[in-house]
């Protein structure tokens, strides 16, 4: 039986600091203050937009795409409005909230 992929996403910085999201789904919204989203990133941080950005798995690939029109979104410290993921990438959105993604198998 072929293992099961997740992607694990954690929040590493102050605000939000150890929530944590776990999924084997191939599509995650990240937002603040949003019931649909499915990390919902629910501090003060006024610069995350309630749908900031989303997660689409495609064939083995995790691709990012930004949601939050003005509001940036950054991966490894570069702005990323769209482009692949790779395991132990740091996604940065907002006033400094950080978040570490990882593919984990069974």
């Amino acid at each position: 039986m072929p293992s099961e992929t997740k992607v694990v996403l954690t929040v590493i910085s102050e605000r939000n600091k150890g929530k944590k999201l776990t999924s084997t789904s191939n599509y995650i919204l990240v937002g603040r203050r949003n019931d649909k989203a499915d990390m919902n990133l629910t501090d003060d941080d006024g610069a995350v937009h309630g749908r900031q950005f989303e997660i689409r798995k495609r064939g083995d690939k995790y691709l990012i795409n930004n949601l939050g029109h003005f509001n940036k979104t950054m991966v490894n410290n570069k702005k990323l409005d769209y482009g692949e993921l790779k395991s132990g990438d740091i996604v940065k959105v907002g006033f400094g909230t950080e978040i570490q993604f990882k593919i984990m198998s069974d």
